[in-house]
């Protein structure tokens, strides 16, 4: 695909199951992007699935069913907040009352999301058992955390703040803990989802080598959205029909969370899975560095969202719909990726061996503050290869250009009246490449 010309489209095998019909129900009431209501869903879901719920990823290995999404799209234009508030809908007649309790927002630091899940201290324990609340009633460590502004937390997790290494380790479902000389918290089988929302623009300003490599975005379903429709009357929905699949998802929910299941695949997903889908995907050789490191947890990712389409329809097992949605979800994932960052990021663009990554890097601010300074004008290709010099080729160029968001258009016709050349430039919030 042309990571600038065409916007990627999820396929229709998404919308499987029951989270696919609640999905088709509501999309006539909103102009969100059903797949960014898709993915709402999932992580609200998955939130309310809780830790005893699990499914079977390798002999030794059993994962949480969590699953994390990140909307990406144009500001105001995008819909994303639209996408969310159309699922909370939906969860808010799966359960009020917890996601009414158990949503929070504003991370700023791995230390304030312990904080919001740890384990009762002694004392609390203490005074909790003096007025007669049993220990094992409290303590409920599922959350869902909303962040609609996702920069900052890419902005806080990319500096020295533990906030990266504490969501690593909230997606794996790891015990959280801190130890400081002044404080000490545990969170034992914290159970966080999570949700945010970020421009394509604000993504790859934000964007962390470091973080890349450290694994923290790789455990984000990415899912571009646009707007899907105009709906000036604001549409119409047939809420008896979401209040019965809310209600039919929450008993489904609940006989899972009672079972305390281990989904496995059945015979015909196992199938499935060992000779077609985890073949294509451990078999993946993608050229491109930044986007491998992107994928890196494809196989796990596949099996949690093929737990959830399948535990969402109240089966203990996986069957190959389930694997087909499941992988049709994260290929939009990967192109939505591919669409947002296109084929590398700053640090990782070298030039034909001569020019170190730090330079690299210079070359790349210089030319974004030049495009930033050109403003509509743009710039020509000759002006962009003055001012990289000649130590890159023309691919590396294009890897500069693409990574920056930027556009073209056909300049203004010569004098002699040959053909116009290219300007390329970076677009205004409101015309960033998506449409």
């Amino acid at each position: 695909m042309s990571q600038l010309d065409t916007i990627p489209r999820p396929a229709d095998t998404v919308y499987h199951g029951l989270l696919g019909r609640i999905v088709k129900t509501v999309d006539p009431g909103t102009e969100a992007d059903p797949v960014g209501v898709l993915g709402s869903l999932i992580v609200g879901v998955s939130a309310y699935l809780g830790p005893a719920v699990r499914v079977r990823i390798s002999a030794l290995d059993d994962h949480p069913i969590l699953c994390w999404s990140l909307l990406i799209g144009r500001t105001s234009k995008g819909r994303k907040g639209s996408a969310t508030s159309a699922a909370k809908r939906v969860l808010a007649l799966l359960d009020k009352d917890f996601f009414g309790a158990n949503t929070v927002s504003g991370l700023s630091s791995g230390e304030g999301l312990i904080h919001e899940v740890k384990d009762p201290d002694p004392s609390e324990l203490e005074e909790m058992m003096e007025v007669g609340i049993n220990p094992g009633d409290i303590g409920d460590q599922r959350r869902l955390v909303i962040e609609s502004e996702y920069g900052m937390t890419m902005l806080r997790s990319s500096g020295m703040s533990s906030l990266s290494t504490i969501l690593r380790q909230a997606w794996d479902g790891d015990d959280l803990k801190t130890r400081t000389r002044r404080n000490s918290m545990t969170a034992t089988r914290p159970h966080i989802a999570l949700l945010g929302h970020i421009s394509p623009k604000e993504f790859r300003a934000r964007l962390s080598e470091r973080e890349l490599a450290g694994g923290t975005y790789n455990r984000l379903l990415m899912l571009h959205v646009h707007q899907s429709k105009t709906l000036p009357d604001g549409g119409m929905v047939d809420l008896d029909r979401v209040a019965g699949q809310a209600a039919k998802l929450r008993a489904n929910i609940e006989r899972a969370r009672d079972l305390e299941l281990v989904v496995v695949r059945n015979e015909a997903a196992n199938k499935y899975w060992a000779e077609s889908l985890y073949p294509e995907i451990a078999n993946d050789d993608s050229q491109n560095e930044v986007l491998e490191q992107f994928s890196a947890r494809r196989a796990p990712y596949t099996l949690r969202l093929a737990a959830l389409y399948a535990v969402a329809d109240g089966r203990s097992e996986i069957d190959v719909p389930d694997l087909q949605a499941a992988n049709a979800l994260y290929e939009y994932c990967l192109d939505s990726i591919e669409y947002t960052i296109a084929n590398a990021a700053p640090a990782a663009i070298a030039g034909n061996g001569k020019v170190s990554g730090e330079m690299a890097n210079r070359h790349y601010e210089s030319l974004r503050k030049a495009l930033l300074a050109a403003g509509d004008e743009g710039l020509k290709k000759k002006d962009i290869w003055d001012l990289v010099g000649k130590n890159f080729n023309k691919d590396q160029v294009d890897e500069m250009l693409v990574t920056l968001g930027v556009a073209s258009r056909p300049g203004a016709r010569s004098a002699n009246g040959g053909r116009p050349p290219m300007v390329y430039y970076i677009p205004s919030e409101d015309g960033d490449g998506f449409v």
